[in-house]
């Protein structure tokens, strides 16, 4: 095993008034997560962009992007988001995974 870091950009599909409060819902769901680290959000308010960078350890770096994105989609899902079209979504998602050693 060994230690990733993944990127992942999205935009925010709600109304911008509650953005923030529901970054801060989604960061709290990913601390709930198995076997992730120090999750880190950074969003811009005015447009609902977000990146989302976690830690987590997996064999190989094909896992390692597929668990941050499942993981992604979990706790989007537990603070009550929706993904419509993830399918089509993971096809053309921004992302980016590295080993941290």
């Amino acid at each position: 095993m060994a230690k990733y870091e993944t990127t992942h950009s999205l935009i925010y599909g709600g109304p911008l008034s509650e953005f923030d409060a529901d970054t801060d819902r989604l960061y709290e769901a990913l601390l709930r997560l198995e076997g992730i680290e120090d999750p880190d959000l950074a969003a811009v308010l005015a447009t609902g962009d977000v990146d989302v960078i976690l830690i987590l350890e997996a064999d190989t770096f094909e896992d390692a992007v597929c668990k941050g994105i499942c993981d992604l989609r979990a706790a989007i899902h537990e603070i009550g988001g929706a993904t419509p079209g993830w399918e089509k979504y993971i096809q053309e998602i921004a992302h980016g995974a590295r080993v941290l050693a």
